[in-house]
């Protein structure tokens, strides 16, 4: 399984990095069953409210779903 450090993802989705770039990713999971070495995403505002508990550790989402 290939890992990536999160400043190698964000540069290669073109992503704004918040945090630790050379943390460890090696997976991609859900909100809400992402363990902390996997990236996560926000597409739909409505689970906005599984940011608070998610045990991922990357999450990529849009600017303003950011800011709070």
């Amino acid at each position: 399984m290939k890992t990536f450090r999160l400043h190698e993802l964000a540069e290669l989705l073109d992503a704004e990095l918040r945090g630790a770039a050379d943390y460890s990713i090696n997976g991609i999971g859900t909100l809400q069953h992402a363990r902390p070495d996997q990236l996560a995403f926000l597409a739909n505002a409505s689970y906005r409210k599984q940011l608070a508990e998610t045990q991922a550790g990357a999450v990529l989402l849009r600017t303003e779903d950011a800011e709070g």
